[in-house]
């Protein structure tokens, strides 16, 4: 899933509760949603707080998906 997936499923939960702006707060992988949907839609973001956010989405290096990985990738080593 992309990051553009989540700004649009945002986007579209908005919509459908008729908010045209909110207060997001987000943490981890929601800080980089909350960042992506601040960056593509000014209008729909009325206060931002991000809580140890992933980063932004960059097509050229996508994030991990840290809950799809083994515990030896998630460490970079082998496990004994």
């Amino acid at each position: 899933m992309t990051c553009l997936t989540w700004w649009s499923t945002t986007t579209t939960l908005l919509d459908a509760l008729h908010l045209e702006s909110v207060h997001v707060v987000g943490h981890s992988m929601g800080g980089m949603i909350g960042a992506e949907l601040a960056a593509l839609s000014p209008h729909r973001v009325r206060k931002l707080v991000l809580a140890n956010a992933v980063g932004l989405w960059l097509d050229d290096h996508p994030i991990a998906d840290f809950f799809a990985m083994t515990p030896e990738q998630l460490s970079g080593r082998p496990l004994a």
